[in-house]
């Protein structure tokens, strides 16, 4: 049977990411839950010291949505 993971496994994701934040203003990652989107996100903004807009919080989804015109 195989060894369960007690780590993070490695993810191309940041190379990808990390590239495209180079071009792009906004990046928006979606996928399947528990696929580690948020560990990645929170893991570049540490690095870049920049915040994360989480529109799963519902004070920040309200705020976004009473800002749209902004």
């Amino acid at each position: 049977m195989a060894e369960p993971l007690v780590r993070l496994a490695p993810r191309r994701m940041e190379a990808v990411v990390e590239a495209l934040a180079r071009d792009e203003p906004v990046i928006v990652l979606t996928g399947p839950r528990t696929v580690g989107k948020s560990t990645l996100l929170a893991e570049l903004a540490r690095r870049w010291d920049r915040e994360v807009l989480d529109l799963d919080d519902l004070t920040t989804r309200q705020v976004v949505a009473d800002n749209l015109a902004l």
